[in-house]
């Protein structure tokens, strides 16, 4: 090869990166730009994260409250620590009619465990509402695999909705299809 092939596969080398970098820096000016206000009038926070890998569901019932069940991964949003037992936990369901379900927990009532995870569990929130059982489980790349389980009122579904979750002041978000079922809707994939 000559220097001067060579030079050409630098230079089309640093191109290469330097397109990545422009598309990347578009597309984080689009996913991280002006706050969102959803119909529901709450504003969500510029830098809302991702959650991956959801497959949640939601479980209408005809004699007690209705139940809904995200699982999912959050990817810390800019690097920042993500710590469930510092401040408020909520989490919501919206459509484009509004938000149709939400519930939430006080600062301090999410408890650190030894492994770098978080617990909370209320038996009685079957019968009253709000969270049953949420696990955050952390990984060896710095997430967390969460799991909440609620129950309470919810509103009608749609084909599309997007689920809001809040960490200490911290937003993460999923909008997916979701596919309706004989009892609820199931979570198809992320949009």
């Amino acid at each position: 090869m000559s220097t001067r092939q060579g030079s050409r596969r630098s230079v089309s080398g640093r191109l290469w990166w330097v397109a990545i970098t422009v598309v990347l820096a578009a597309a984080a000016l689009g996913r991280y730009g002006a706050p969102v206000t959803h119909a529901t009038g709450v504003t969500s926070s510029a830098a809302a994260g991702i959650i991956r890998d959801d497959p949640s569901k939601i479980r209408y019932s005809s004699t007690g409250l209705d139940f809904f069940k995200s699982h999912g991964v959050l990817v810390p949003i800019h690097g920042q620590p993500i710590d469930f037992s510092s401040g408020d936990f909520s989490i919501s369901i919206t459509t484009d009619a509004g938000e149709i379900f939400s519930t939430g927990l006080p600062p301090g009532a999410v408890g650190a465990q030894t492994d770098g995870g978080f617990k909370y569990h209320n038996s009685n929130a079957k019968l009253s509402g709000g969270i049953s059982i949420l696990k955050a489980k952390r990984t060896s790349d710095g997430t967390f695999k969460l799991t909440v389980l609620c129950y309470g009122d919810i509103g009608p579904g749609a084909t599309t909705m997007t689920t809001h979750i809040f960490v200490a002041g911290q937003e993460w978000t999923v909008t997916a299809t979701w596919r309706a079922t004989a009892t609820g809707w199931v979570f198809v994939s992320a949009l």
